[in-house]
Formats: C-alpha cells, sequence, structure tokens
C-alpha cells in the first residue's frame, strides 16, 4: 500500500521539464549539511566540478557489468546509471535536474556506443526525481542522488541485472568504478565502456585537494590524490560497486582536469529515501 501511494504522489507532482523534487518522507536519522548548501539551478548547467569517465582503469568485456547503465539525452551519451529492480535506476541528481524526462533514453546491456548489441534493451522513462535537498556547497553538489523509473520493466539476463543497495558502511578497501566518461581530461567520452578498481579512502583523504571538504556519511572520496585513475566527463551518476551491492554514485572532483580523488554520494544514507520510490 505504502509503495502505491508513493508511486501515484510521484505521478500526480507533475515533474515533467519543471525539476521539481518529490518530497517523500526522509529518514529520521539523515542531518542535511550546513546551510551553505544552495538551491540547484533549473537547468542542468556545467558545473566545472559536478561531471566526471574513467581515467586509467580497463575496458570492460561485453557484459563484465550488467548493472550498469547509459543515459542518452536528445540521443547523445550524458551520464551513467545503476539498474536497482526492473523498474527503477538510480542516478546522480545533476544528471536529471533541468532535463526533460520526455528527452531521456535510459539504455541497458551496452558495452560499445557506437555498435548496436543484441543484448541492449532501451526504454523511455515515465518520471524522475531526485533528492529534495540536493543543492550546491562550494559550487559542488549535496545530496546527489536521483531515481529514474522506466516507462516498462528491463527483462533480466545474463546482460541485464540488478545491483543490491547496501546495508552497512562501504568498506575502506578497491571498489570498482566504471563508465564510458573522458578517458583524460578533454578526451572526449570512450566508445567503450571502462573500470577501474579504486581504493575507497577515509573521508578526510580529499581535505584541501577539491574545492571543498567532504561531508562524512554523505560522500566517499574514492581514488588517488594525483587523478592517475578515477573518474571524469561523462561518468556522472554511474556505479561505485563491490559484491553486488551499489556503495556510491559518481558525483564530481575536479571537473576540468580530472586529476585527483573523485567524490562519490554514499548510497547507505539514501537507502530509505531510495525505496520509499522502489520498494
Amino acid at each position: 500500500m505504502k509503495r502505491q501511494m508513493l508511486f501515484a504522489g510521484f505521478i500526480a507532482a507533475g515533474l515533467v521539464g519543471c525539476g521539481v523534487p518529490v518530497e517523500p518522507q526522509q529518514d529520521p536519522q539523515q542531518t542535511p549539511p550546513p546551510a551553505e548548501v544552495t538551491p540547484a539551478p533549473e537547468a542542468n548547467a556545467a558545473v566545472g566540478e559536478a561531471e566526471q569517465e574513467i581515467i586509467g582503469g580497463a575496458y570492460a568485456y561485453q557484459n563484465q557489468f550488467p548493472y550498469q547503465v547509459r543515459l542518452l539525452v536528445n540521443g547523445g551519451h550524458y551520464c551513467g546509471g545503476t539498474i536497482v529492480n526492473a523498474n527503477w535506476i538510480v542516478t546522480a541528481a545533476h544528471c536529471v535536474v533541468g532535463v526533460s524526462p520526455q528527452s531521456i533514453v535510459v539504455v541497458a546491456g551496452d558495452n560499445i556506443i557506437n555498435t548496436y548489441e543484441s543484448t541492449e534493451q532501451a526504454r523511455t522513462i515515465v518520471n524522475y526525481a531526485y533528492h529534495p535537498a540536493f543543492g550546491y556547497a562550494g559550487n559542488a553538489p549535496v545530496h546527489d542522488v536521483a531515481v529514474i523509473l522506466l516507462s516498462s520493466p528491463l527483462a533480466f539476463n545474463y546482460a541485464v541485472l540488478p545491483l543490491a543497495l547496501p546495508t552497512d558502511t562501504a568498506p575502506l578497501t578497491y571498489l570498482t568504478a566504471s563508465g564510458w566518461g573522458n578517458t583524460f581530461a578533454g578526451s572526449g567520452q570512450s566508445n567503450s565502456l571502462k573500470y577501474a578498481n579504486l581504493p575507497n579512502n577515509p573521508v578526510s583523504a580529499c581535505d584541501g585537494y577539491l574545492l571543498r571538504n567532504l561531508y562524512p556519511n554523505f560522500e566517499l572520496c574514492v581514488g588517488y590524490a594525483n587523478g592517475i585513475e578515477g573518474g571524469c566527463h561523462g561518468d556522472s551518476g554511474g556505479p561505485l560497486a563491490a559484491g553486488g551491492v551499489l556503495r556510491g554514485i559518481v558525483s564530481w572532483g575536479r571537473g576540468y582536469s580530472c586529476d585527483s580523488y573523485t567524490v562519490f554520494t554514499d548510497v547507505l544514507t539514501y537507502v530509505p529515501w531510495i525505496r520509499s520510490f522502489t520498494g
């Protein structure tokens, strides 16, 4: 019953093209960052620190990451995302804010962008919602998480599968990021899916390297200070995963140079909000 009521509210909210978030009940344990957070822009403007492709790493083999999807806007690759069940995708809020739902197509089971693969499943979307506290602090996004409702369910097979949501804190070990973003700053997107195994560091490790310090429990500091491997333009919204669990969402970093740590939204904090939509 709760899921049906939330679904009805999701449709009735009239999000199409207006960028206004649904207002579900928030986890009472969740404390928003300080008041310096500013509202998100109405249009999805390119924020230098808010767009992150995989630097270094390796090319994925076919169907290596069946949970990874591409978000196309007006036919072009725009962001990544993660399948959490047959009807729902999780991505970054800054990937959808100000974007008309009618312009978004989600492609699952893909590996090479300019080659049609028999495993591909494309879906238009019904609508999306981004976290009601999403905004920018120090020109970098906070609460950078969104959910997308597909127009019809995905058919699960070896090439298209979901990731579980976390039930515990992301371990300080190597986690896997994937995406079609730039292979180096200014290179343009990768035609083939790439991935990198990156260390999840204490949040304080990012302090002094990026536009601002990170918020513990809301963000993850992943990768290396020198940026030898990590995220870059075009990877935004994509997954950070390990052991079949979605740990992070590519959010921001040094967006112009991609030469330091990559910041991921810490999914654990947002599980109650995500499940208020996805069940």
